[in-house]
């Protein structure tokens, strides 16, 4: 069937994604009919592991949603789980350097661009998709089709990034403007100069090298200016948050209209 996120990136159609911690594949279902394009589970913060997160894939293919898993670590067991589970794409958090994005690649990308290990999973159909009649066709419908997104959110990763997404099989960046902030001296500022300029930079890398921008985003308003500004696809606040303020809001409402406490 091929990778919808890819597909909708490649046709400028700007997929829009959110990441998920509440652990529910009632969520996932009801993500389904937002207009939601994508989800981002996340195994870097909270108790989702690389296993369980592979039944929150199969919900999201149910609800045609695509999947993005973030991995806990730069290692190989966690990629290579993830991807043999089904996963659209992975991405990697807390890079500083090119020797780590080159290893991931590695343990990413099959022959001749990484050294992949194989097995007959669910990304290939158990062995009987029409992509995996041959290995050579498995390895490359997968080294096409399955994306590494290194996570930029470190000053190291900054200061390298034209050589990062140079790389290949490096598939494209997520700006991860919280912790880049925070690595930078600025928590939070992202009105900024420095903060900004640094944005702007990863964004002028992916550009430059034909590579997908990505970036988080808390609120639809950032989202938009980012969007606006060349962003490929942005990642719109997380379940949970998105959960509360939903509910607290209605709750302001009925308190504000009653007067009850």
């Amino acid at each position: 069937m091929g990778n919808e996120f890819l597909r909708k990136v490649k046709s400028d159609k700007k997929p829009l994604g959110t990441l998920s911690a509440m652990e529910s594949t009632t969520a996932l279902e009801c993500l389904g009919y937002t207009g939601i394009d994508y989800v981002m589970l996340d195994t870097e913060h909270g108790p989702l592991s690389e296993e369980s997160a592979s039944k929150y894939m199969l919900a999201c293919k149910a609800s045609g949603l695509s999947t993005l898993v973030r991995v806990k670590e730069i290692s190989r067991s966690p990629v290579l789980k993830v991807l043999d589970s089904g996963a659209d794409g992975i991405i990697v958090p807390g890079i500083e350097n090119i020797e780590q994005v080159m290893q991931l690649v590695g343990f990413a990308k099959f022959p001749p661009v990484g050294n992949r290990g194989f097995c007959p999973t669910r990304d290939g159909g158990w062995g009987f998709s029409e992509n995996s009649l041959s290995l050579d066709s498995y390895m490359d419908y997968c080294n096409r089709e399955t994306i590494l997104i290194p996570q930029c959110e470190t000053k190291g990763c900054l200061e390298s990034i034209e050589d990062i997404v140079s790389i290949e099989g490096v598939d494209g960046i997520l700006v991860g403007p919280y912790d880049l902030s925070i690595d930078m001296g600025k928590p939070g500022q992202f009105e900024d100069t420095d903060v900004k300029g640094a944005i702007e930079r990863i964004l002028r890398a992916c550009k430059a090298s034909g590579k997908i921008s990505m970036i988080f985003s808390g609120d639809a308003l950032s989202a938009k200016k980012y969007l606006d500004a060349g962003f490929d696809s942005v990642v719109v606040g997380i379940d949970t948050s998105i959960y509360i303020r939903a509910y607290r809001e209605i709750v302001s409402q009925i308190i504000a209209d009653t007067g009850i406490i």
